[in-house]
């Protein structure tokens, strides 16, 4: 222990403390296999044409998650798989 590590069951507010709303009902595993119901920021015609006008640019953890997170609350409960 102690070394930082990631664990699946971990949550998002664990490590991303506030970013979330539902923080801390959302776990890494639900992150990985898309069901945590956050918007999926790859899809947004924002975030498309941003990353298509700098294709240089090296976009930041808080950038990524921030293009989520503008779209407000989940939606949909952790642990539904997306349609």
């Amino acid at each position: 222990m102690g070394e930082k590590k990631l664990a699946l069951g971990d949550t998002v507010e664990k490590w991303l403390p506030g970013v979330i709303s539902n923080g801390d009902d959302i776990s890494i595993r639900q992150l990985l296999n898309h069901t945590s119901g956050i918007y999926d920021y790859a899809t947004d015609g924002g975030y498309q044409g941003a990353v298509l006008a700098e294709p240089q640019k090296r976009w930041t953890r808080n950038e990524q998650v921030r293009f989520a997170v503008d779209h407000g609350d989940p939606s949909s409960q952790p642990g539904v798989e997306a349609h």
